[in-house]
């Protein structure tokens, strides 16, 4: 056994890779961090700066992978090499293993922290799979801020989110689109210039919608520049831009549609909290209203529009795709609670689904409001206890946790916690309705207290110590890469940068939030502070704490008075808390700080130095170039590009430094564009010229967009997707290279022209097409996002088939036909396709890309098509339309576009001679058919067809309301073409029909004796529609004649169907034949209804003819697909048609048609309403009948007839299930009944009864029902 000692050597050894590197170990977690990551439920957790909150979340996330590792694969924990031991809830499942994917979704405001804790996941997965893990991976990794910012890899919407981008790590703002992306109708629609903009047909975001929102999105520094100087002085001289901007973010705009009403907000001031009076509230509400006409009136929009539009829209429909098992929120402070309630629609558990994270004393967000137990609450109103009544109706008590707090600090000293603690005793003192409170924080790092800095001279005190601390040679002081001077706004930062601004990095607090440094020197806070004298107040807290003699004057503490000491008191907690080492205070105006200072002091939290040459030269810190290069990177991606310029030329990094000057030049010219345009435009370009120097070609492109200057866009592009080295070329009229810039090309300088580029484009065009065989080498050079972007840019420069290009190489199928279809290149839309079909045969992995190919192929077939069809080439149309997939696509197609004949060709064409025939039903076209028919010999069919048509004609033309017949054009052509037609026939007597029934069609009125003949001939021929007409007709002629005019019979007719047609022949009318046609009507009707119940059974075998009847009646005619059936209306227009619903009619093209259940529910309410109408009509014949044999005194035969006629109608009517005549005619309907009981006075006690009996029209002893 050997031992060894455990020196220092031998530990770097044992912590060093073998390069020697030294090794960064996942840390074991504390105590009060494993509890935490342990908790199986839905938790907050609230920690001060530096607790390791994201820490915790991401060791929770990582964690719940593991499990679901563990019940997936059935590894044992053991195996998996996690830090954590002994873990007491191993056993339990991560919520139930459902499907094959575990959804983790990470959220924060902060594109950096996701990009850090991206890196941390897959650090510990790296070292978990026996991998290094490198905590500084990031430090000198040059990536941009805004390639990651875009989170390009994953999709806008929730639908369709590939299995390997969980856990989805995003920024709250791209949860915000990925929401919109997945509902109907994009929130941003409704603004004109996006008008055509569909979240439908892409995944990622456009090229067109990117600059919208740069450019029209208002944020704080956009309300500060751009509209607080417009708002009426009078409503702004009292607030802080800052504070308004809060109440309407975090007050005002919390509903789903607009902001709350004035009379709720102004009711806010009655609130325990509020810090607003009523006149306040109600000049902020006026501001608001103001703020929301100019914005309206500029087409810009807030991200409050868009959350209360995705509240309103999630409210009323389901949100479709991923639903997330585990949701982390970490920063929670920097949203708003409305913000915050748009998680509840993702989740799958509320119960263990959710962790909140974050701290109030960090709220200096512009625009946000926040209290953390205010989470709680609405985590417990909306998320769980609307989840159990949606679960449970009767309302139930939802159990939520406590508030998980995190006290140790890892980022600094215990100095420095201290005076931090100081401030969140005096907010909690003086605000405890602005902050949660926790317990102390602790350190296991001991440090001295803090410095307040003194200058003995009058100078500026930040003058003495870095123009005033020079060496012996007099060289100035310079402070390091990891040591800032924190000033409180931009006007001190400006005016120290003048003198300092090349010795030490300088930010403001508000930009310094989420950088922490190793020095920090905070300057004339307190000296630059609104308060001034009103920093006084603390000398009340201290009282209150007996740290100060109760006779010590001080003001008292007032809420309205004092509303701005609560961000003060933040904002100087943010500015503590930066610092990992040391912390300088340093003040102008003593008075000021002397209330803070006098409490600080008698705490012991500082130490006070004076200005001398030794603190001066221990004050700065040397720093590499590669401390430099980590600081301006930090400083970049934190958009801080002023400061980070200066880093990266310290650290000698040009491109870099190029770099952050474009982006702050961007930034300038966007603050800049209200109240200069042109010089920011200016800016802009400058800045997009400098972007295309250093081979940053997207930012450049997003630049030249944003000037709607898109072809310019578009050269930047081409270098964005490797196509640079294709374009380079001569211009045709100068000497001079047009070209699209390399990534390492230096020339920025010269000028690309707009008649250049259209050469170039052609030029380029050719190339790219005759490179399409080596499309792939190209297709290496730029991702899908980058083609993507690269199309979007040659689409709105009018590019189309350069953008169709681009759009191929990137697969993006849709896209590139849609380009196609937008520059009318369509034969290059079919080449296109051709080529994918030949690719998606190949092998299985390249046709699941290809799988939607066909779908997208006939959007663009029929793109096409509806172009020619528009523009009258139908011709072209055809050959568009014989390329679709199936008959049906093209047989719907061409129905909508109402190109029947074309469809009636097609059919013809392909030997389809019974779809052929339907078509040529919808077509319309009367001439067609009839000679077709014709053609085939079928001169019966042609003549009854013609006969069908004029019915419906007579009937229903020109919003006619049916009955009688009436006249319209080319009647009299069609009788007698009819006529013609059946003369083809060899058939004399259906040539004699065919002559009876065009006279009853006719609309002039006719005789008895024709009526007859016509009845006649159509019974023998069976034909129900002359049958039908003649009867209808009869019935109107006994309806015309008066009382006086009717033959009266002595004696009861043997065969009342042979004696009534005699009575006809001699052009005469009697009761009795009334009574007889009534009876042939009423059953022809009941016939018809009879046969709507076949109809509905789609069975006619018994009822054909009585069905076609129906059909021609109503100028309905039957269509077949052999799927189902529909009925075309001949006349669209007429009257009984305006009674359907629009919803049971479909439209194609012109032609409009009804479903079989429409059809037999209008038909039947018709035919019941018209037995019912005649029926009535008889009656009242008969009763005048009877009212006359009575005043002339006519036998007991003659009134006893007209009596048992009636007799015989009114118990139908009575009897019928079917026919509602007591509601329609009750007064009517009694006096015939009445009437009627006449019958058995008269026949029952004279000798008449004897004869009477004897006859069928006697129908037995009839009971007559109660009827009332």
């Amino acid at each position: 056994m050997k031992f060894y000692s455990l020196s220092t050597g031998i530990v770097k050894h044992l912590l060093s890779d073998k390069l020697r590197r030294e090794l960064n170990l996942p840390f074991e977690v504390t105590n009060q961090e494993k509890e935490i990551i342990l908790f199986p439920r839905s938790s907050f957790i609230l920690g001060r700066s530096g607790t390791g909150k994201t820490t915790v979340l991401t060791m929770k996330l990582y964690r719940k992978i593991q499990q679901y590792c563990l019940a997936l694969d059935g590894f044992r924990s053991e195996e998996r090499g996690f830090s954590m031991r002994n873990n007491a809830d191993d056993s339990q499942s991560v919520g139930e293993v459902k499907g094959n994917m575990l959804h983790q979704l990470f959220v924060t405001a902060n594109p950096l922290l996701c990009f850090a804790v991206k890196q941390h996941l897959s650090q510990l997965k790296s070292f978990v799979d026996g991998g290094r893990f490198d905590a500084d991976i990031s430090s000198n990794v040059m990536y941009d801020i805004d390639e990651m910012s875009r989170f390009q890899d994953i999709t806008d919407t929730f639908v369709g989110i590939q299995p390997d981008m969980y856990p989805l790590v995003i920024t709250f703002r791209k949860f915000l689109m990925m929401l919109d992306g997945t509902l109907g109708n994009s929130f941003f629609e409704r603004f004109r210039c996006l008008r055509g903009f569909s979240q439908e047909k892409r995944s990622t975001i456009s090229v067109a919608l990117q600059t919208f929102i740069r450019t029209k999105e208002v944020n704080y520094n956009r309300f500060c520049f751009f509209y607080w100087p417009h708002f009426n002085r009078k409503l702004t001289q009292s607030f802080d831009p800052s504070r308004v901007f809060i109440e309407i973010m975090s007050h005002i705009k919390v509903s789903f549609k607009e902001g709350i009403s004035r009379a709720d907000y102004v009711a806010l001031s009655d609130k325990r909290i509020s810090t607003l009076s009523v006149q306040e509230r109600d000049a902020i509400y006026n501001i608001f209203e103001d703020y929301e006409k100019m914005k309206a009136k500029r087409c810009e929009f807030d991200i409050a529009d868009l959350v209360m539009n995705l509240h309103f829209r999630l409210s009323n429909e389901n949100l479709q795709g991923d639903k997330m098992d585990f949701v982390y929120v970490d920063e929670v402070q920097d949203l708003t609670m409305r913000q915050i309630a748009l998680f509840k629609y993702i989740y799958k558990s509320v119960d263990e689904g959710f962790v909140f994270s974050g701290d109030t004393a960090q709220t200096i967000a512009k625009g946000v409001d926040f209290r953390f137990e205010d989470v709680r609450s609405l985590f417990y109103n909306e998320f769980v206890m609307k989840s159990k009544n949606l679960r449970y109706p009767r309302r139930e008590k939802g159990l939520i946790s406590d508030i998980f707090n995190l006290t140790q600090n890892f980022r600094t000293h215990s100095g420095v916690l201290k005076l931090a603690q100081s401030v969140i005793d005096l907010l909690s003192h003086f605000f405890p309705q602005s902050i949660d409170l926790l317990p102390p924080e602790t350190s296991f790092v001991y440090g001295e207290p803090p410095v307040v800095i003194e200058s003995s001279s009058n100078e500026n005190a930040i003058l003495s110590i870095f123009v005033g601390s020079g060496d012996i040679d007099g060289k100035m002081s310079d402070f390091g890469a990891e040591q800032v001077v924190l000033v409180r706004d931009d006007s001190v930062k400006k005016e120290i940068c003048n003198s300092i601004g090349r010795q030490a990095l300088i930010l403001t607090i508000a930009e310094c939030k989420g950088l922490e440094f190793q020095d920090v020197l905070l300057f004339d806070f307190f000296g630059s502070s609104p308060l001034r004298t009103q920093w006084r107040v603390v000398y009340e807290f201290l009282k209150d704490k007996d740290l100060l003699d109760s006779s010590f004057p001080c003001p008292s503490f007032s809420q309205l008075r004092h509303s701005v000491l609560c961000f003060e008191l933040k904002q100087l907690y943010v500015a503590i808390t930066r610092t990992r080492q040391r912390l300088w205070i340093c003040e102008n105006n003593d008075e000021s700080f002397k209330p803070i200072f006098d409490y600080w002091k008698r705490l012991n939290l500082i130490q006070v130095k004076e200005v001398d040459v030794s603190l001066t030269r221990a004050m700065p810190r040397a720093s590499s170039r590669d401390e430099w290069k980590s600081m301006g990177i930090k400083l970049f991606s934190e958009e801080k590009y002023e400061m980070a310029m200066k880093c990266f030329g310290r650290a000698g990094e040009q491109i870099w430094e190029k770099w952050a000057k474009a982006a702050h030049l961007r930034a300038a010219s966007s603050q800049m564009s209200g109240s200069n345009p042109k010089s920011a435009r200016k800016m802009l370009r400058e800045a997009a010229e400098m972007f295309h120097c250093i081979g940053k070609a997207d930012s450049a492109a997003e630049c030249f967009c944003d000037l709607n200057e898109y072809q310019s866009a578009v050269v930047a592009m081409l270098d964005a997707v490797g196509w640079g080295s294709v374009v380079a070329m001569p211009a045709a009229d100068s000497g001079t290279t047009v070209r699209a810039t390399s990534a390492n090309d230096d020339k920025c300088n010269k000028t690309i022209h707009a008649h250049q580029l259209e050469v170039q484009f052609c030029k380029l065009q050719n190339r790219v097409r005759k490179s399409w065989k080596g499309g792939m080498i190209y297709l290496q050079k730029g991702g899908e996002f980058d083609l993507r972007k690269a199309g979007e840019c040659f689409s709105l420069a009018g590019c189309y088939e350069l953008a169709a290009e681009a759009f191929a190489r990137g697969n993006l199928f849709a896209e590139c036909l849609s380009e196609c279809c937008e520059g009318k290149c369509f034969n290059n839309g079919i080449r296109y396709i051709e080529y994918w079909k030949q690719l998606s045969a190949s092998t299985d992995d390249v046709m699941e890309r290809y799988k939607d190919l066909d779908k997208i192929e006939q959007i663009f077939l029929e793109s096409c098509a509806k172009y020619y069809h528009k523009n009258s080439h139908n011709v072209s149309m055809m050959k568009y339309v014989r390329s679709f997939q199936t008959m049906e696509l093209k047989r719907n197609f061409l129905k909508s576009m109402d190109c029947f004949e074309d469809l009636y060709f097609l059919e013809e064409d392909l030997a389809n001679f019974m779809e052929a025939q339907e078509v040529l039903k919808l077509l319309g076209d009367l001439n067609h058919e009839i000679n077709r028919l014709r053609k085939g010999k079928c001169f019966r069919d042609a003549s009854l067809f013609i006969l069908a048509y004029i019915l419906s004609c007579s009937l229903w033309g020109f919003k006619s309301n049916g009955w009688p017949l009436k006249s319209f054009p080319q009647k009299e052509y069609l009788e007698s073409k009819a006529i013609s037609i059946a003369e083809e026939e060899d058939s004399i007597h259906f040539n004699e029909f065919v002559r009876e029934v065009v006279k009853v069609l006719s609309h002039e009125q006719s005789n008895v004796f024709e009526l007859i003949q016509c009845f006649r001939a159509s019974r023998k021929h069976k034909c129900l529609m002359g049958e039908f007409l003649s009867v209808r007709k009869l019935l109107d002629a006994h309806f015309q004649v008066h009382p006086s005019e009717y033959e009266w019979e002595q004696e009861l007719p043997v065969d009342l169907k042979k004696d009534s047609e005699e009575i006809f022949l001699q052009n005469q009318v009697t009761a009795t034949a009334l009574f007889y046609i009534w009876n042939v009507f009423k059953n022809n009707i009941l016939d018809v209804l009879e046969s709507l119940d076949c109809l509905e059974r789609e069975d006619f075998s018994e009822c054909k003819h009585t069905v076609e009847f129906g059909l021609n009646y109503f100028g309905v005619r039957r269509l077949s697909n052999n799927i189902n059936v529909t009925y075309l209306l001949l006349n669209p227009d007429a009257k009984w048609v305006e009674s359907i619903d629009e919803r049971f009619g479909l439209q194609n093209g012109k032609a409009v048609t009804l479903d079989t259940r429409c059809i037999v529910s209008t038909s039947r309410t018709y035919w019941r309403g018209e037995l019912v109408s005649i029926g009535m009509r008889a009656l009242e014949a008969l009763g005048g009948l009877y009212k006359t044999s009575v005043v002339e005194s006519l036998s007991g035969f003659c009134q006893s007839t007209c009596l048992t006629c009636m007799f015989d109608i009114v118990k139908f009517f009575i009897d019928s299930k079917s026919l509602d005549v007591k509601s329609d005619f009750p007064w009517a309907l009694n006096s015939f009944v009445e009437l009627s009981f006449r019958y058995f006075e008269i026949v029952l006690f004279r000798l008449a009864v004897i004869l009477i009996r004897k006859h069928d029209l006697y129908k037995g002893n009839y009971t007559l029902p109660e009827f009332t």
